[in-house]
């Protein structure tokens, strides 16, 4: 009975869906063309008011339909289900109680996501229903067909646009107001007017009169803008943490620091985010039980996690993995079979190959620790978050071979390709040279020496890194600060792929993050000389923030512009076009492209099949549009193993597609004006994430496959996301590798249906727009 029941919600969820990106995930009903956009929860809530009015308890609503309904509003609002079995003559209450458990450990937005599909399958526009404000007064007639008591006729619009479609219910609310909807942090810009034209020409160099003086695809005053390429430039510090020994990541356009110590010398314990895009640093709001303070520990990001490892605390050291889901701002401690690493802080962590590795450091017990290698799977781990269960494969220890590095602490690790890299620290021995550094080989399990040439840094320890991309597989490896027991640093090195150092001249800063005044001396400064500062990395920039020196613990944040990055290399639009038309044998010349559509899409997967689908869909939309395809970083090294795999779940696709959406419009607003990198000449930034999951019915595993797309315009800033239909694969298999190797099985281009239904996804949301 139950798996009807989800067999039909599955066949109700394949239809595309488009929709505004907010703080949280936002998608579109299936019902009238002018329904207005809302995001989740925001959508269940409305959605659950008129499910319980009209529907739940409405006899002539067939009673699978209610119990379906029933259950998913509870696992929504409550989780998975907790309570008392009912009694063996409450006949209802067994039926309901049995729909809840069958629900199993569905997350709370997935069937918020299920639940609203569900009702839209019964009424199409429920949004309709007066009480719930969502439409014009006007509008609200009475329907003659009598459905669940949905009220409102359909309203065409003016070339089969969506006249309410880009309204938010705060404006729909108040149809004459001119304000525009607040944007949200660490948000994709939302759409601008509803007048805006659904064809959208390239920015003009010359700004319409009655345009604000920073558009919505621009940067507010208080945002990080056009950064000193080859020099420093200082970042917003009002609401800034004060750390050292603590740890930050980027995802998307969000820096996040955790842990660390306090100018006190007390540790501290809360979230700080900055926002790259508007410049502000807040503390959120973060759910779940909060990790035990830590210092000296490591944080990776993977497909939007943030993965915490280890630390110091008092006299003691730790060994658990603490995870941040900064989609939903909530910690969670997945159970994680087999014995963790030893306790241990100041090591080194880096992600490669879809796994975290760990290595070194040091505890107050045992001193400087062997040069162990740990390793944990991280889609399991993902997997594992989304849907609340235990993990299937925990820490597994490595056994390696080939020379064993001193042990070390206080040195850092960077993924190069399939490798990573041991950078400086010191142990029982003294610092290590940097002019000889250890290399571990993830597919190998192997230890070899790398000796380095050039302008070599000298040894030190507490210093930090980050690996940029610089295209075509290349990368470049940062190493800032640190210090030895004689002096501090405040140099920045950069190593390349042929293994030779290059020490980059300080430059002064632009003061382009909005501190104290582009004017004042403070703002030119660069980072002086200290330890315990943490860096990372996102497009062509390093970011650095906190530390401590002389003065004590710093609050002072930078970005650093790096050359050659990875669209540096790319050609010009009319270049593209005519090699597209090149390959394809034709003889004709090309024309040129006047509207650049740049696409991000996972790296390793079919990007010209991708781009196909989106140049079919896109073409009416845009003038003589160009779309060209760019794989990708991979969150899970610079390998990019983890982003060409697929998402596993709906939600964890579409966080993922709108991080990469992020990521490419803080890159475009980052960018020098004067470089003739593709970024630099896109008009439209797009993104595309495969995903394949699987839901249980009545036992019986089910897997389907769907795409997440979006699409950003950088003159105006109007965005739009949308879904393929889900389809359902016979057979499907998850893709499977010896563990330590970090070759996925290729991918395979892209079927026919599969292109299909992306295209029409893609025409879906170009309408929309």
């Amino acid at each position: 009975f139950f798996a009807q029941l989800v067999g039909r919600l599955c066949v109700a969820a394949s239809a595309p869906r488009c929709a505004l990106p907010s703080t949280n995930q936002h998608m579109r009903g299936s019902g009238a063309s002018d329904a207005p956009v809302l995001g989740f929860p925001e959508k269940f809530d409305l959605a659950l008011r008129y499910g319980e009015e009209l529907v739940h308890g409405n006899d002539a609503i067939d009673v699978s339909d209610r119990l379906l309904l029933d259950a998913l509003a509870k696992q929504a609002q409550h989780g998975a289900c907790n309570a008392p079995r009912p009694s063996l003559f409450d006949a209802e209450g067994r039926a309901r109680y049995s729909a809840w458990c069958q629900l199993g450990n569905t997350s709370k937005m997935e069937a918020m996501f299920m639940y609203t599909r569900a009702l839209e399958e019964l009424a199409p526009e429920w949004w309709r229903w007066p009480p719930l404000e969502l439409v014009p007064p006007a509008t609200n007639e009475a329907r003659p067909d009598g459905e669940c008591g949905e009220a409102g006729a359909d309203t065409a619009a003016p070339n089969g646009t969506a006249g309410a479609e880009a309204v938010p219910p705060a404006a729909a609310n108040h149809p004459n107001s001119t304000e525009p909807p607040p944007v949200p942090n660490g948000a994709v810009t939302p759409t601008a007017h509803p007048a805006h034209p659904a064809h959208v020409a390239p920015p003009s160099a010359t700004p319409l009169a009655s345009e604000p003086e920073h558009p919505p695809g621009g940067a507010p005053p208080s945002a990080l803008r056009r950064l000193t390429v080859g020099g420093w430039t200082r970042l917003a510090e009002q609401g800034a943490p004060a750390r050292y020994r603590h740890a930050c990541v980027v995802v998307g356009a969000r820096l996040l620091v955790y842990g660390g110590r306090a100018n006190s010398g007390r540790l501290a314990a809360s979230i700080c985010v900055l926002d790259l895009l508007s410049g502000v640093w807040s503390e959120p709001t973060v759910g779940g039980a909060a990790p035990e303070q830590r210092w000296g520990h490591t944080m990776c990001a993977y497909r939007g996690l943030a993965i915490v490892f280890g630390g110091h605390r008092g006299r003691g050291s730790l060994c658990d993995t603490p995870v941040l889901d900064t989609q939903s701002m909530a910690w969670a401690s997945p159970s994680l079979p087999g014995p963790p690493p030893p306790p241990r802080g100041t090591h080194a962590a880096a992600v490669c190959a879809d796994r975290l590795w760990v290595m070194g450091g040091d505890s107050p017990a045992a001193g400087a620790l062997q040069m162990d290698v740990w390793s944990l799977p991280l889609r399991g781990l993902a997997e594992a978050c989304s849907t609340r269960a235990d993990a299937a494969r925990g820490w597994e220890v490595a056994d390696t071979s080939g020379g064993v590095p001193p042990p070390c602490r206080d040195g850092t690790a960077c993924a190069c390709g399939p490798r990573v890299l041991l950078i400086g620290g010191a142990g029982p021995s003294g610092y290590a040279p940097m002019a000889s550094l250890w290399l571990l080989h993830v597919e190998e399990l192997s230890w070899s020496a790398v000796h380095t040439s050039g302008s070599v840094p000298r040894p030190r320890a507490g210093h930090c890194s980050a690996t940029v991309l610089t295209g075509a597989g290349g990368w470049r490896v940062y190493v800032f600060g640190g210090g030895n027991s004689a002096t501090g640093f405040d140099d920045l090195h950069v190593l390349d792929t042929s293994w030779r150092w290059s020490k980059l001249e300080r430059a002064e800063s632009g003061g382009g993050g909005g501190g104290g005044g582009e004017d004042s001396a403070r703002d030119e400064a660069p980072p002086g000389a200290c330890e315990g500062a943490a860096m990372a990395s996102s497009g062509g920039m390093l970011l650095l923030c906190g530390g401590y020196s002389s003065g004590g613990a710093t609050r002072a944040s930078f970005a650093w512009g790096c050359e050659g990055g990875a669209y540096a290399a790319a050609a010009s639009p009319r270049e593209l076009a005519y090699a597209e038309r090149r390959s394809s044998g034709a003889n004709e010349p090309p024309l040129p492209a006047r509207t650049l559509l740049l696409l991000s899409c996972p790296s390793g997967s079919p990007a010209q099949a991708y781009a196909q689908a989106a140049q079919a869909a896109l073409t009416h939309g845009f003038t003589e549009l160009q779309v060209v395809a760019v794989p990708a970083a991979g969150d899970g090294g610079p390998a990019g193993a983890a982003a060409a795999a697929s998402a596993t779940s709906q939600e964890q696709a579409l966080s993922m597609m709108l991080q990469r959406l992020e990521e490419l419009q803080l890159q475009w607003r980052t960018l020098d004006g004067g470089t003739t990198s593709l970024l630099s000449q896109a008009h439209v930034l797009g993104s595309v994430q495969p995903c394949r999951y699987t839901l249980m019915a009545a036992g019986t595993p089910r897997v389907f496959s769907a795409h997440w797309i979006g699409l950003l315009d950088l003159a105006s800033g109007r965005s739009a996301v949308a879904s393929t239909a889900a389809r359902e694969v016979a057979g499907a298999e998850r893709n499977t590798r010896a563990w330590g190797s970090a070759k996925a099985a290729a991918p395979a281009d892209l079927d026919v249906d599969s292109a299909l239904l992306l295209t029409q996804a893609w025409r879906s949301l170009i309408k929309s727009w």
